[in-house]
């Protein structure tokens, strides 16, 4: 049986210095994590991002563009998403300094910063190139960008899982019919906590009856609910949960990598998939250098780590890099589209 190391996240003895730091740097009370990568050559500019993105799903980005600007140190800082939302806001409603970059999967949160006028226009001949070729659902105003396709899924762990694997929402449900006393250990985003976690969950119900249906079976029933999908994966890993509901499928698919006893599945009948978007605060200290950072993952050497490194899967390729993963075509991965209906997302009470 293959057992998961956390030291498979890192490829070098660089990278586990970087995991060091990081353990040595989070701050429990705030859930945040700080680390400074240091520039290769003399520093000549420096990057501020702030993001609720793991570090170690970023960090195969951060290096390689790093490697491209060999000059530039860059600050990161982890949050969980109604924190990070917090800092943006206060930030930009008092004009404050708070990041050069601003990237978050929770995409009714930073529309709603960029609707507020959080954000600048950008700018660059290189840039507005590419999100011409951007696909719709992935942009907004030229403010806000939507960088990776990441769908929701489900995931089990094949070694304790007791039935066939399920391929809808019903299946769901009928696998918490036929075995209720392991309702508790299904698992699933706390929607008070998570801004991706509200997300799926307004689509769910606005776009499928059945994930409606197994939204109400969830409730009666005594599952159990997390802030972030990577605690929802260690526990199915472990096996103190038999299955993972609705979590973040980039993250799920790098763990099933790592992990044999993972299985990850998107539900056929309908899965919503987010883009993890990205923009430029109105003060930023170093627009340009924001704006480099964006069109660097947008770039081919973007796009290959985002779809053969971390699985954070490229806005602008991923829909057929997992087509082709599953050699068919998933019609069934919807695009959540950033536009005002994002606002209502947040105007929803989950008390």
């Amino acid at each position: 049986m293959k057992k998961i190391n956390l030291l498979q996240y890192f490829n070098s003895k660089l990278s586990y210095c970087l995991l060091v730091l990081i353990i040595l740097s989070i701050n429990t009370s705030s859930w945040s994590a700080n680390v400074t990568y240091k520039s290769l050559n003399e520093e000549i500019e420096k990057l501020y991002i702030i993001s609720n993105t793991d570090i170690y799903a970023i960090n195969p980005l951060i290096r390689k563009f790093q490697e491209l600007n060999p000059n530039t140190t860059i600050e990161y800082s982890e949050y969980q998403s109604n924190e990070l939302f917090e800092i943006s806001g206060n930030g930009c409603l008092n004009n404050e300094f708070y990041a050069d970059l601003v990237i978050s999967s929770a995409m009714a949160h930073q529309f709603k910063l960029a609707n507020d006028g959080c954000g600048s226009k950008l700018n660059s001949v290189n840039l507005k190139y590419i999100l011409g070729e951007l696909p719709n659902w992935a942009k907004w105003s030229d403010e806000l960008v939507g960088l990776t396709f990441e769908p929701a899924a489900t995931v089990i762990n094949e070694e304790i899982f007791n039935g066939p694997h399920p391929k809808t929402h019903i299946d769901i449900n009928n696998w918490i019919i036929e075995n209720p006393n392991r309702v508790s250990r299904i698992g699933t985003y706390n929607l008070e906590e998570s801004g991706v976690g509200k997300l799926f969950d307004f689509e769910d119900i606005r776009k499928s009856k059945s994930s409606l249906r197994l939204k109400l079976a969830l409730e009666i029933a005594d599952a159990q609910y997390f802030c972030c999908t990577s605690k929802i994966i260690d526990l199915v890993a472990d096996g103190h949960l038999d299955l993972g509901y609705n979590v973040l499928g980039s993250y799920a698919l790098f763990r099933a990598d790592l992990d044999e006893r993972l299985k990850v599945i998107f539900l056929e009948d309908f899965t919503p998939v987010i883009t993890r978007t990205a923009y430029i605060p109105n003060n930023a200290k170093n627009h340009i250098l924001a704006e480099r950072f964006i069109n660097f993952t947008l770039s081919s050497h973007g796009e290959e780590i985002l779809n053969n490194n971390n699985k954070l899967l490229s806005s602008l390729t991923g829909q057929d890099y997992l087509n082709e993963l599953h050699d068919r075509k998933m019609n069934f991965l919807k695009p959540i589209e950033l536009s005002p209906e994002l606002l209502i997302v947040l105007e929803r009470s989950y008390n």
